[in-house]
């Protein structure tokens, strides 16, 4: 079985030589959260992908946006033609960019990659099988692509440690066999940050709040998803797992007396 398409996005990710200098200048010490409804034609439709991103790194920067494989149940965009329409859009109208970036940077290389974003949402997907014998998936290959930050990187290190201990378990009894690593996905599962990371409906629900046009619910899903609730809620899920990971630190000390 597959992940459907409607929980899959492909990102587009174009990539610009910059000088270190104009990059701290125009990106460092700052952050910027734009919003705008899908009829601006700027970036991917709300609620259906990652919107866009750009990441400064050294003397590059990497302008990235993502839209789901599907958008309804009927037909699959085209999303190269789309991925064009957003760029020019975004590149030739935000004076931001047409100002400051564009004279400044020269494109480098354009890159295309896909990757799950909404398995965590659906039951039955978080239900599919992370291990058998003699196997574990970890990250994204697991479906643990946060749902509302789409960032895989923490649920990526905290699978790949759990998915360790296990794996030692394993060999030291000798037994690989499914039944076995079944305990991988009981620690996933279990796993506060991973749950509240996979869980998260904001950046899902975007879509509401365009259909509707509704301003209050489009605020309400940000400030949610990336506002000072996001604080609340992953403080939360930090305090469940803390007594663990205070556990584990107090053992690994007592490792090294």
């Amino acid at each position: 079985e597959k992940y459907p398409p409607e929980t899959i996005s492909l990102a587009d990710t174009y990539d610009y030589v910059m000088r270190k200098e104009d990059i701290d200048k125009i990106f460092g010490y700052s952050v910027k959260m734009c919003w705008g409804w899908d009829e601006q034609k700027i970036s991917p439709p709300l609620g259906y992908g990652n919107g866009l991103m750009v990441w400064p790194y050294r003397s590059s920067i990497h302008f990235m946006q993502d839209q789901c494989l599907r958008t309804d149940q009927k037909s699959v965009p085209n999303l190269g033609k789309l991925f064009d329409e957003y760029h020019h859009n975004i590149t030739s109208k935000l004076l931001w960019w047409k100002d400051l970036v564009a004279p400044r940077a020269k494109l480098r290389a354009r890159m295309w990659e896909g990757f799950e974003i909404y398995v965590g949402l659906n039951k039955k997907l978080r239900k599919m099988p992370n291990h058998t014998d003699g196997m574990i998936l970890i990250g994204d290959a697991a479906g643990l692509e946060s749902t509302e930050l789409c960032d895989g990187v923490p649920a990526a290190w905290y699978s790949a440690e759990i998915a360790a201990q296990v794996a030692i378990e394993a060999i030291k009894a000798n037994d690989v066999s499914k039944a076995f690593l079944k305990k991988y996905d009981d620690k996933i599962k279990a796993h506060s940050i991973i749950q509240w990371s996979i869980k998260g409906r904001n950046r899902y629900n975007l879509r509401i709040a365009q259909q509707e046009h509704d301003i209050k619910k489009l605020k309400k899903y940000i400030h949610q998803g990336w506002g000072v609730r996001l604080v609340d809620t992953f403080y939360h899920a930090v305090h469940e797992a803390a007594p663990c990971l205070c556990k584990r630190r107090s053992n690994d000390n007592n490792k090294m007396d």
